[in-house]
């Protein structure tokens, strides 16, 4: 009798500790929607190098950030928004997986005014509101070549004087990047710095640094701008969904952004537990077999 309850023990014990496994077979992921914030200040108009030829900073950044478009929407189920900024921001075109769209809107955009980064968060904020966040994950990717010279004050945040002229504008724009933005949105910022003063070339990739979530890439010229976009593209196809009431299991994830579901069972974990119950039975009849001898 001993040995028929070791047996049932055993079944018993293999089935417990395996079926915890069986609730992580089904994936589920959720669609990326990105707006893409481009700086189309005047300074966009000097020249960088971009595929070894000379061109302007402005259609540098088009042709990168039609690359980002191509490669973020590839997986199917993800939109991109793309709007301006410069003295104020403007929707360029909002929200769709059409790339022959994105790529014509792109297209007409031309560089003009000064940097307001702060309208820009604004307005990317606006769009996104208008999504559900337990539905789909939100990013933001802001590009630019300078700093806020437009927009907010605000004295007494982060930085000084002694960071940058215009401490007071990146004040209010970081606050309102931490305080509206990041919540619940990823950001990805992009510096497109070749031709700063000393000090805003210390100041500006912390500035950009302390802007984004997600991450930050500074980039010397055009080649490595379009590698900066094409690098966020891959990262938000990447980044695994977070946990939500209608996806308490968001963090349970491959590495590849598939999330877990809890609702049912692989195949592994079920062979395994049927292997348990199979080594008791065996065991069950063996005993029995050996009594009626």
């Amino acid at each position: 009798m001993k040995k028929l309850l070791a047996a049932l023990a055993c079944a018993a014990t293999l089935t417990a500790s395996l079926l915890p496994i069986t609730a992580n077979a089904d994936v589920v992921t959720k669609p990326k929607y990105t707006v893409l914030a481009l700086d189309t200040s005047s300074s966009m108009e000097t020249t960088t190098v971009y595929d070894g030829e000379k061109i302007t900073k402005i259609e540098a950044e088009k042709a990168a950030a039609k690359e980002f478009c191509k490669s973020a929407l590839e997986n199917g189920q993800n939109q991109v928004a793309v709007i301006t900024f410069d003295s104020s921001s403007s929707v360029v075109y909002n929200f769709t997986d059409d790339i022959k769209a994105l790529d014509t809107a792109i297209d007409d955009i031309y560089a003009y005014g000064a940097t307001n980064f702060e309208e820009a968060f604004k307005l990317a904020k606006s769009l996104l509101d208008e999504l559900d966040s337990s539905k789909v994950d939100k990013n933001i990717v802001l590009c630019s070549d300078g700093l806020p010279v437009r927009g907010e004050s605000l004295l007494s945040y982060k930085y000084t004087s002694d960071d940058y002229a215009g401490w007071y504008l990146a004040n209010s724009t970081l606050k309102y990047d931490n305080e509206e933005i990041k919540p619940n949105t990823t950001v990805y910022t992009l510096g497109f710095y070749d031709n700063l003063s000393e000090k805003e070339a210390v100041f500006a990739p912390m500035f950009m640094k302390d802007l984004a979530s997600g991450g930050m890439i500074i980039a010397k010229n055009g080649d490595e701008l379009k590698t900066g976009f094409n690098k966020f593209a891959k990262d938000i196809n990447k980044v695994a969904t977070p946990d939500t009431p209608d996806n308490p299991n968001g963090g349970n994830t491959n590495g590849n952004g598939e999330v877990k579901s809890p609702k049912t069972g692989n195949t592994f974990g079920a062979a395994l537990v049927l292997i348990g119950m199979a080594c008791g039975i065996s065991m069950l009849v063996i005993y029995s077999k050996k009594r009626v001898d």
